[in-house]
């Protein structure tokens, strides 16, 4: 894709948080009026959006015009949809309808990797409050199934049924799920599944 030009820019974060709010695109006249220049003017931007890539549009659909280059979309005005998981049933997908619960929109700016698939999980107990990790804290998780050594991550491991959130460290012959609490013990395992990697808590009060 050619780059765009700075009004361009304003032109497509215009186009993007309109539809957010609205559920549909602005017409010619409305962006004319936004920006303060004419109806020509307006449609010959959107059209030079189309031929970059930029945004996309259906033939003799009005209001139709959406925005398929997202990264120069500002991160305060990008959201991402995040679904929210309740117990993650063993042989399922992690993010499908059976799992999930409800969805949390958070701005992309809070969000490290815009392409990257996340999920939100309650969290459970006071295993990592040593970290700050509060229960009935809201996680937020990039969808991965590897980790580094220290990265805090949400696992299942042996036959447990369920999901717990621990550093992760990897020893010869087994991993360890270390809490962050000197009240609980590590677990060490042979048998086990990384469902993501933690980039963020919310906490309502």
């Amino acid at each position: 894709m050619n780059g765009l030009t700075t009004r361009q820019k304003e032109i497509l974060n215009f186009l993007y948080r309109f539809r957010e709010e609205k559920g549909y695109s602005p017409s010619y006249r409305e962006i004319a009026a936004h920006f303060g220049f004419s109806t020509k003017a307006a449609f010959d931007h959107l059209q030079a959006l189309q031929k970059k890539g930029a945004i996309s549009s259906t033939d003799n659909v009005s209001r139709s015009n959406k925005v398929i280059a997202t990264e120069y979309v500002d991160g305060d005005a990008f959201h991402v949809s995040v679904p929210v998981l309740g117990r993650v049933a063993a042989g399922l997908p992690l993010i499908c309808e059976e799992n999930k619960d409800s969805e949390l929109s958070l701005p992309a700016s809070l969000l490290p990797n815009r392409s990257a698939e996340y999920f939100a999980m309650r969290v459970s107990g006071q295993s990592m409050v040593d970290l700050g990790i509060m229960d009935g804290d809201m996680a937020i998780l990039e969808q991965c199934q590897t980790a580094e050594n220290g990265q805090i991550v949400m696992a299942t491991y042996g036959e447990y049924d369920g999901v717990t959130l621990k550093r992760i460290y990897f020893h010869p012959g087994n991993v360890e799920l270390r809490p962050a609490n000197p009240s609980f013990n590590p677990v060490f395992t042979r048998d086990c599944r990384i469902l993501g990697k933690l980039v963020l808590t919310i906490r309502s009060y």
